[in-house]
């Protein structure tokens, strides 16, 4: 008998981490476990049963937590700041998150088609050198970040950009 895979879902409150609770929650072999920051973003998930846990990103139990997990879902991004502040945001949370992961953790982090350069004029997918918005861009930026700095932690990264979240 294999255990079960122990997943962390961050930003599981938010539009796609509840759509993605919903379905991890009735899947066989794995312990789902959502974090939240306060009891009021959490509600959606408790009245359902999901396991929450509910603290401020930082904290002690949270980093417990991430070194307890096979998987861990990165569906966070920053609700404002500008440009320099989401650049600081990403790159504080990312080597917070690696940095407390064992090696051989599986790591997803949430993109956006846009991180390309996709919009409504270049619509060909390619990898354009502009992002089609800052938001875009500050994906961009975090990908790479995430990318590289878990390589160095011998953690499995993979990057999955979601079409029309954040975008056109």
């Amino acid at each position: 008998i294999m255990p079960n895979k122990k997943i962390l879902l961050l930003g599981a409150t938010g539009q796609i981490g509840k759509e993605l609770s919903l379905y991890l929650m009735g899947t066989k072999n794995i312990d789902l476990v959502c974090h939240a920051r306060t009891r009021v973003s959490a509600i959606f998930l408790t009245n359902l049963k999901i396991d929450c846990i509910i603290f401020n990103f930082k904290d002690e139990k949270l980093k417990k937590e991430i070194k307890k997990e096979d998987i861990i879902f990165d569906l966070v991004a920053p609700s404002s700041g500008n440009l320099d502040e989401t650049k600081e945001f990403y790159k504080d949370r990312l080597n917070y998150l690696l940095k407390n992961m064992l090696p051989k953790t599986k790591f997803v982090f949430a993109s956006s088609m846009n991180a390309f350069g996709l919009s409504v004029k270049n619509n060909e997918l390619k990898s354009y050198l502009i992002p089609a918005s800052i938001y875009a861009a500050n994906k961009r930026f975090a990908e790479g970040i995430a990318i590289n700095e878990a390589k160095k932690r011998n953690i499995d990264s993979y990057v999955v950009r979601f079409p029309d979240v954040h975008g056109n």
